[in-house]
């Protein structure tokens, strides 16, 4: 049996775990953001340095989400995405 013991531990919130898991650099001093869209509430959160720089909460149907996300990437970089890119 193996047995581990911490000397600390630490509370970590849920986008950070995310943002580590789906391999974005949270280390380093350029910022990701996460966005989670979940049962009518978008969270997201950006991430920099290993800590949360920015996190806003918003109540917003996951297609309403969709459509925005979007319409922004289109807007911000002449490019047409659908909704199982935004989904990913």
């Amino acid at each position: 049996m193996l047995a581990v013991r911490s000397t600390q531990s630490y509370v970590i919130d849920n986008l950070i775990v995310k943002a580590i898991d789906e391999g974005l650099w949270v280390f380093e001093s350029a910022g990701s953001m996460v966005a989670d869209s979940q049962g009518g509430t978008t969270e997201v959160v950006i991430v920099s340095l290993g800590a949360m720089v920015y996190k806003n909460s918003e109540e917003m149907d996951e297609d309403k989400f969709d459509e925005f996300m979007i319409n922004y990437v289109h807007w911000q970089n002449g490019i047409l995405i659908g909704e199982q890119i935004v989904e990913m």
